[in-house]
C-alpha cells in the first residue's frame, strides 16, 4: 500500500507538472478567457489535436481552420477575433500580409516525429488576434 501511495504522489507532483508544461491548454485557455470578450470567436489554424482541450478548458465553441484562406476568411469579420497557431505559420502569415498581432507566446510540444518510438518537437503555440487596418488618409 505504501509503494502505491508513493507511486501516486510521484505521480502527480512530478509528472503532472511535466505533462503541464509539454502541452500548456489550460494556462493558454485561462489566459484567452481573461483577455477576449465573451463573444469573440477563437480560432486553431492547423492544431486539430488541440480543439478538445482547449474547447474545454475555454468552455465555448473553436472553430477549425486548414488553409490561409479560411484563415483569412475568418481574420475578415467585423469583430476581434484570436487564433492559436504555431509560431512558424504565425511568421509565414505576418510576412505575407495577414491583419494579426501576437498577444501572447508559450513554449510548448507541437509535435512529433519518428515512427515507433516518438521525439516530441518544442516550438512555440502563438495566440493573436484580428487588427483592423486603417483606411489610408486617416
Amino acid at each position: 500500500m505504501v509503494t502505491l501511495l508513493a507511486c501516486y504522489v510521484t505521480g502527480v507532483t512530478v509528472g503532472y507538472p511535466v505533462l503541464e508544461q509539454t502541452r500548456p491548454t489550460a494556462a493558454v485557455a485561462r489566459r484567452l478567457r481573461r483577455i477576449a470578450d465573451p463573444d469573440a470567436p477563437i480560432a486553431l489554424y492547423r492544431l486539430e489535436r488541440w480543439r478538445a482541450s482547449l474547447r474545454y478548458y475555454v468552455d465555448r465553441p473553436i472553430v477549425r481552420l486548414e488553409t490561409p484562406e479560411e484563415l483569412m476568411a475568418f481574420l475578415s469579420r467585423d469583430q476581434t477575433v484570436y487564433v492559436v497557431l504555431r509560431r512558424i505559420e504565425y511568421d509565414s502569415l505576418r510576412r505575407g500580409g495577414a491583419p494579426i498581432r501576437e498577444v501572447m507566446r508559450d513554449r510548448a510540444v507541437i509535435g512529433t516525429s519518428g515512427r515507433g518510438l516518438r521525439r516530441q518537437v518544442w516550438g512555440y503555440l502563438i495566440v493573436a488576434k484580428s487588427v483592423r487596418r486603417q483606411p489610408p488618409g486617416l
